[in-house]
């Protein structure tokens, strides 16, 4: 018997227990064509890694029988069916809810990260990106291990680019020269990891309130003030856990960089976080609020969201 947990703009999600009473969860699909959804199990299927979820097995559901199927090969073109994938259960949830709700030590937080880069770099050595990463797409083994989730709009490349005719992503976490020219490399899942490394650094800040500045600003603005550790509670976190607070806003700056071309690959990242790799300055961003500007922006009613999943659905990809 499946509980609904959610809902998605592509998936309608339940928990379910096996026969041998493993916990799973279980995404139904919609508004789905057979290729579509083929296509998404082929390039999740064989991704076996400690930090991506794993898929267990998939099936469809014909309406006008309602009985379920397993299937192994392109064989069906019934446009009416929906169809399902069974994955492993994560109790822990997501990081989005780790940022905004939980109160982690640094230790398993670093370990959250480090987990999400060696995931990312692992989907890149297999030809993988991801195109929708982002902290509601990392969920949390019951050790609080993160795994990469949520493949809907994923691509495979054999060269090092693919060129989309269409937007894919969410708001807030999509590559700059991506909206210029719809051309997919792996950079663009470097820029939403850096989007999504700061926003969980930042999470554990001194002030909690929410700023004007954007997440890449925000870091700009510390670094070349020189005051990055004074942006955290320092009776908190011992000197080496400082050093890789202060690490992990360059990595994140360095990857959040406007110019592909400026930001590091996933490998170097795995080097930068672990301090294997001298960190290189970063470029200013094409565009900072002023003190005045940030100031005017205070004096709206509404707060301003400078955190991507503070917006409400800022999905890009077509739906």
């Amino acid at each position: 018997m499946a509980t609904p947990i959610c809902k998605s703009v592509f998936f309608i999600i339940f928990q379910g227990i096996l026969n041998d009473g493993t916990v799973v969860t279980i995404k139904r699909a919609y508004h789905f064509t057979y290729d579509s959804s083929y296509d998404q199990h082929r390039i999740v299927s064989k991704l076996q890694h400690k930090n991506i979820v794993k898929v267990l097995g998939y099936g469809h559901e014909v309406k006008s029988s309602s009985m379920m199927r397993l299937w192994n090969c392109k064989t069906n073109r019934d446009k009416e069916t929906e169809y399902f994938f069974v994955e492993e259960y994560m109790p822990n949830g997501s990081l989005d809810k780790v940022i905004h709700e939980s109160q982690l030590n640094w230790s398993s937080m670093f370990g959250i990260i480090q987990g999400i880069a060696q995931g990312v770099h692992y989907l890149h050595e297999q030809g993988v990106i991801h195109l929708d990463l982002k902290p509601s797409n990392i969920l949390l083994d019951s050790n609080m291990n993160a795994k990469i989730t949520d493949f809907d709009i994923s691509v495979t490349v054999d060269d090092n680019e693919v060129n989309l005719n269409f937007i894919a992503g969410t708001l807030g976490y999509v590559d700059p020269e991506y909206l210029a020219g719809f051309t997919v490399t792996t950079k663009n899942d470097v820029y939403a990891f850096g989007i999504t490394l700061l926003e969980t650094v930042r999470s554990i800040r001194r002030c909690k309130s929410t700023a004007a500045y954007p997440l890449d600003q925000w870091a700009w603005k510390a670094w070349e003030a020189g005051r990055i550790d004074e942006e955290f509670d320092l009776s908190l976190f011992d000197g080496s856990e400082l050093t890789e607070i202060k690490r992990c806003v360059m990595v994140g700056l360095l990857c959040a960089q406007d110019r592909r071309a400026y930001r590091p690959s996933m490998a170097d990242v795995l080097e930068m976080l672990n301090g294997d790799r001298e960190l290189p300055n970063p470029k200013k961003p094409a565009y900072i609020l002023s003190d005045e500007e940030r100031s005017s922006a205070d004096q709206f009613d509404g707060e301003i969201p400078s955190s991507p999943s503070a917006w409400s659905d800022g999905s890009l990809s077509p739906r």
